[in-house]
């Protein structure tokens, strides 16, 4: 027998200890209810019901949020049955008032309760309202934004869901949110006097030229085998040496003495004038770092600009007499340049987003993206297309009825959606209300704690607690027994 270490007793210490342990969880799971309620009583089911308690409280909030709905939905359709109500009252009006027996004293008194209706209209619009939010004056309806307001794309009616749209752009403004640059440049051209034009060293070429007598002889004339061209830098202006006229297709050439008089003129022969128009025009500029996606410039603008403008004029004679004429024009680089904000007109295709800013959306479950978007369209006067409807006249009474038929049509068709609405707001609802259910059974399958098992295990170690105690008391006294083999 060994008096220095107890063995037995402390076997029976761990064997004490652990059913302690083991005694405490059931008394957890017992008095909690759950059968997790820390991470290490279950690591992966921890994780797990904790996804799924997020879960249960987002269906149950996305509940509300249709519940909420569902009363904005009642609200505005309350209003509108109101509204409904006024348009048969001014249906009814315009009816007697396209009567001909009306007098315009019983006219005027019919245009009275018009007018009176049409304000109470506008009323409702305005006033309706649902937690501080306007329903029926198209705050809930589709809308387009664009920054600075600069760029109108296009004009949209009815209901048009969110999504990538592609527009065809001509002579439109585009502005761009990137930052960058765009090198403007404003040309100009100086004007060119000729002076004393020597019509015998035109294009660097001589030509014979001689007068006509009285009865017809050519004795003035050009030769027709060679080609004239005019280069002139610059704007050319007529100096006096020749006139062009357009609409009679002639040419006129003056003559001028040497004391500075000008001779008789002669009508040339007939001709055809052909004008090109600017045919090419071409603009270099160097050293731009990535003009194309809107970056800003890099390194600064080298000062080489070429611009060519070229205005071809050309002059063809019933007997091969041809005169061609070009302008060329240059530019250099010494004028100012200016900068805007990524903005320039040019033809092509942009790209656009809608948002669907202007819906009403509602969260009607736990996760992202489940959303269902309501549009109300406004039921103001204006929109009705009764601004301006009267029974004043039998005339203005028979407008009235068809206008009237209009917005009888447009607000029968915004109740309808209003009621699809409604319909499928509590069709989700009645979906989400099962996915609550059906999840809740299942997250308590996994927490919740089977009571009858658990306090089946709780008296077990319970038991096996009160018989450890027993055998350490028992174990304790084996060394007192060394005692009597001393005696």
């Amino acid at each position: 027998m060994k008096i220095s270490y107890n063995a037995t007793a402390m076997t029976a210490v761990n064997c004490l200890n652990k059913n302690d342990r083991s005694l405490s969880n059931s008394t957890r799971k017992l008095s909690s209810g759950f059968t997790i309620n820390r991470p290490k009583d279950n690591p992966s089911g921890f994780a797990l019901s904790r996804r799924m308690r997020s879960q249960l409280e987002g269906l149950k909030q996305a509940g509300d949020n249709i519940t909420d709905g569902v009363s904005i939905i009642k609200t505005a359709d309350g209003a509108l049955s109101e509204v409904h109500s006024m348009i048969q009252r001014l249906n009814e009006l315009a009816i007697q008032g396209a009567n001909g027996t009306m007098s315009a004293d019983d006219r005027k008194t019919l245009n009275n309760e018009v007018v009176k209706l049409k304000e109470e209209i506008d009323r409702i619009a305005d006033s309706t309202e649902f937690n501080g939010q306007k329903l029926l004056n198209g705050t809930f309806d589709l809308r387009g934004y664009s920054n600075n307001e600069r760029v109108k794309i296009a004009t949209y009616s009815g209901e048009i869901p969110a999504g990538n749209y592609d527009f065809d752009l001509s002579d439109t403004d585009y502005v761009f949110s990137k930052e960058g640059y765009i090198v403007g440049k404003d040309y100009g051209a100086t004007p060119v006097d000729l002076g004393a034009f020597p019509a015998d060293a035109i294009g660097g070429e001589d030509y014979t030229f001689a007068c006509k007598t009285d009865d017809g002889d050519p004795i003035l004339r050009l030769d027709r085998s060679k080609e004239v061209k005019v280069y002139v830098d610059g704007q050319l202006q007529d100096p006096g040496m020749y006139d062009v006229d357009y609409n009679t297709g002639k040419i006129t050439i003056h003559a001028q003495a040497g004391d500075g008089t000008t001779t008789s003129s002669w009508a040339g022969k007939t001709v055809t004038a052909t004008y090109a128009g600017i045919k090419e025009a071409e603009i270099k500029v160097n050293r731009i770092s990535k003009a194309a996606d809107g970056t800003q410039t890099t390194e600064e603008i080298n000062a080489r600009i070429t611009a060519v403008l070229d205005n071809t004029l050309k002059i063809e004679g019933d007997d091969g007499f041809s005169m061609e004429m070009r302008v060329y024009k240059g530019f250099d680089a010494q004028d100012s340049y200016t900068g805007t904000d990524n903005t320039f007109n040019k033809a092509g295709v942009v790209s656009a987003e809608l948002t669907g800013l202007g819906n009403m959306t509602l969260q009607v479950g736990a996760n992202e993206g489940q959303l269902i978007d309501v549009q109300i369209q406004s039921i103001s006067v204006e929109s009705l297309g009764l601004t301006s409807m009267n029974v004043l006249t039998d005339y203005s009474s028979l407008n009235a009825i068809d206008a009237l038929a209009n917005a009888l049509q447009h607000v029968s068709l915004v109740r309808s959606q209003l009621g699809a609405y409604q319909n499928r707001l509590e069709a989700t609802e009645a979906v989400t209300d099962t996915a609550h259910e059906n999840m809740t059974a299942a997250l308590s399958n996994i927490t919740d704690t089977d009571m009858a098992e658990e306090y089946s295990e709780y008296a077990t170690y319970q038991v096996l607690s009160q018989a450890t105690t027993a055998v350490l008391s028992q174990a304790n006294k084996r060394p007192s027994e060394v005692l009597q083999i001393l005696q």
